[in-house]
């Protein structure tokens, strides 16, 4: 038997372990105490005191803490109430009333939207349905009780719930699937440094199916001590259930024996009587195999008379089978036959619950094949719109190169339009100025040859005059320049400065000069506006 952790604690309360059970007593009785401090304080009474020991006293304390939230209208305290109670039939073995009592428990978390009250109550419904052999419901409120763990970062109720599905797992015999569960919910207890024997217990069983019994025993001896440390009478009781099973199947018949009788103490002292049926037959079927046929027929009876009240159809067909060998062996034949028919329609019932079970493994399988068709679908869905968004962002750079491009070809034309213009309109200034240049020239021809002056000198230009106008003196290069540019307007730099022996540098110096002094401000058409100048001056 696997071992389930129990949903329960913090869900409207806070455990303290620290506190001992006389003083959260103290406290409930205290009526000056705030009512949230007694509840609490009663709440963790049940816990540590008597719910895994006494479950019966638990369910009458837990009635007591359900009538004062009733009083004081608090429904958190209510429901947590309704919960214990549902744990104490957990623990005996009752888990269809169980079931009745965390629905009305979730009910009220339901109401008040409580995320971590139903969280763990769907994930004590889901254990006591697996008790019940109903794995389909649940796994189904397994993993809602996970789903909300994970998302609130509840890490101890994350580790209840990977326990628990591991053992539906298990169920199922699916023990690789099973240990991986319980191997992740085992690292996240050494994360937070808790001691939990029921994760323990569960690895070792796993041991034992896979036929390593010394290993599991071992596994065992750690949960034990856990649980025993722990106060978890419970987990105790199974954990030695289990010790004495793994040593009959290692033919040590003396140490199962006392793990057997042990077990049973503990189980009926929490008065869970399913869970005392496999010890029973345990232990009377070791006494059968040494010959102490009184004491076998003994236990055979106490467990087939406990089988006959429990759910487990193990247990019941386990008892019944060795109450039947019981009866052949006192010879009391019709008694056995009638056991014998009982016995095979629990084992056609046993077989119909694990063709429910393979039912069960079909429709999980389907449903991970539904849900892994469901996520290839959407990862060919999103993978589609990433290409489609792709294709419509590289159609969008397309679009966008070529708009650049023509609004480049737009700018170049308008550009080259525009220095066309501009082009256009300087050279017909220079033009302009070239012909204004040439009707100076000729004006001043005109008037030196009609000039009734003699001996003036044949050139059109001034020097004195120039140099008055710009009160300055132009120096022989300068002049030498103004003079070939009056000739030859056209001429550039560099043919001009072959012609005054100067540099292209120093006649680009010597013009700049002329044009600061002659205060030329045309950018375009200086020399041509310099020619102009020294042109009016000499004909003045």
């Amino acid at each position: 038997m696997f071992c389930s952790i129990i949903n329960g604690s913090g869900q409207s309360f806070k455990l303290d372990r620290e506190t001992n059970a006389k003083d959260n007593w103290a406290t409930w009785k205290d009526n000056s105490k705030p009512d949230t401090s007694r509840l609490n304080a009663i709440h963790n009474y049940i816990w540590f005191k008597y719910l895994f020991i006494q479950p019966d006293s638990a369910f009458i304390l837990a009635k007591a803490q359900i009538e004062f939230a009733r009083k004081k209208g608090n429904r958190n305290a209510e429901a947590d109430g309704l919960n214990l109670q549902g744990i104490s039939f957990s623990i005996r073995g009752k888990n269809k009333e169980a079931i009745s009592y965390y629905d009305s428990s979730l009910d009220i978390f339901l109401e008040l939207e409580n995320k971590a009250g139903i969280g763990k109550t769907y994930g004590n419904i889901g254990n006591a349905n697996k008790e019940l052999g109903d794995n389909f419901s649940a796994i189904k409120y397994l993993n809602k009780s996970l789903v909300l763990a994970e998302e609130a970062g509840n890490k101890t109720g994350t580790i209840t719930n990977l326990n628990n599905i591991g053992n539906v797992y298990t169920d199922l015999n699916e023990l690789g699937m099973a240990l991986e569960f319980y191997q992740r919910a085992q690292a996240l207890t050494l994360e937070l440094n808790l001691g939990n024997p029921i994760i323990l217990t569960n690895i070792g069983m796993i041991h034992y199916r896979q036929g390593k019994l010394e290993e599991a025993i071992k596994t065992y001896n750690k949960a034990l001590e856990i649980a025993n440390e722990n106060n978890n009478l419970r987990s105790v009781a199974i954990i030695q259930r289990n010790k004495g099973v793994a040593s009959l199947n290692l033919k040590d018949t003396s140490a199962a024996l006392i793990n057997f009788k042990n077990s049973l103490k503990n189980f009926e002292e929490l008065g869970n009587m399913e869970g005392s049926v496999i010890p029973l037959v345990s232990i009377g079927q070791i006494f059968h195999n040494r010959g102490i046929t009184d004491s076998a027929e003994t236990y055979s009876i106490r467990a087939f008379e406990r089988a006959d009240k429990t759910h487990s159809m193990e247990s019941f067909v386990e008892a019944i089978g060795f109450r039947y060998e019981m009866l052949k062996i006192k010879g009391e034949h019709g008694q056995a036959l009638q056991l014998y028919e009982i016995m095979i329609t629990a084992k056609d019932s046993l077989k119909s619950n694990d063709m429910n079970r393979e039912v069960y493994k079909y429709k999980y399988d389907q449903q991970i094949l539904e849900e892994k068709h469901r996520h290839d679908q959407q990862a060919q869905e999103e993978k589609y719109k990433h290409e489609q968004q792709i294709l419509l962002e590289s159609n969008n750079r397309i679009v966008e190169r070529y708009v650049i491009l023509f609004s480049i070809v737009i700018l170049l034309i308008l550009a080259g339009i525009f220095l066309r213009i501009r082009h256009s309109r300087q050279v017909k200034h220079s033009s302009q100025l070239l012909h204004e240049i040439e009707l100076l020239k000729e004006r001043g021809i005109v008037k030196m040859l009609t000039s009734e002056k003699e001996n003036l000198p044949i050139a059109v230009l001034d020097r004195g005059k120039i140099q008055a106008a710009i009160d300055g003196k132009l120096n022989d290069s300068d002049w030498k320049i103004l003079n070939i540019i009056y000739k030859d307007p056209l001429l550039v730099t560099k043919a001009i400065a072959e012609h005054v022996d100067l540099s292209p540098a120093g006649t680009k110096s010597s013009f700049n000069k002329m044009y600061r002094a002659f205060n030329i401000s045309d950018s375009k058409n200086k020399k041509l506006a310099l020619i102009m100048r020294i042109v009016e001056l000499s004909s003045k």
